[in-house]
């Protein structure tokens, strides 16, 4: 959501490294959700859990109101909220709003949420958060790239030269404020 509103506030953010992280964490997300269903699978093994998750996809609201409903009878509350909150398809906001047991969000600023995902862990995503420090010229990130770099993966440490290399000569006309 902070990336999201980060380009809509500054649209010199949404650049092709934006897109693909926006698309890669939305796909994190759908993956989260399948791997949560096979989690509850395992503690309902007499349900049929494909059937309700592809309910729950449904494009035919009575099908997916279904699906919801089977799955909330399956869960207590508040993990019933939350649950229902993260598949039911509404807004980020409202999904947000449904996981607050269990989720304290982090700073909205978009630079806040780059330096996240670049301490997250894994190589991908973290890369494309480095990429996108460096051409967005965010030098108060600079700290953090070169703290992560001495034991980062290949494909991360090369992510991080570029930028540190962007850092560098960037002009201050054009560097693009978190």
């Amino acid at each position: 959501m902070a990336l999201e509103r980060g380009a809509w506030e500054t649209p010199a953010r949404r650049t092709p490294t934006h897109e693909l992280l926006v698309t890669l964490l939305g796909q994190k997300t759908e993956l989260s959700v399948e791997r949560l269903f096979r989690l509850i699978g395992l503690l309902h093994p007499r349900e049929d859990l494909l059937r309700i998750y592809r309910a729950i996809g449904s494009s035919d609201p009575k099908t997916c109101a279904g699906g919801l409903e089977l799955l909330g009878s399956l869960l207590e509350p508040p993990v019933r909220e939350a649950v229902l909150g993260l598949v039911d398809g509404g807004d980020d906001a409202r999904r947000l709003a449904f996981s607050a047991p269990f989720h304290a969000p982090s700073s909205p600023l978009y630079a806040s949420v780059l330096n996240q995902i670049l301490n997250d862990g894994g190589t991908a995503l973290p890369a494309l958060a480095a990429w996108h420090i460096g051409e967005l010229g965010l030098s108060d990130l600079r700290g953090e790239l070169l703290a992560l770099e001495p034991g980062a993966p290949r494909l991360l440490k090369d992510a991080i030269a570029r930028a540190l290399t962007l850092l560098g000569p960037m002009a201050a006309d054009k560097v693009v404020h978190a």
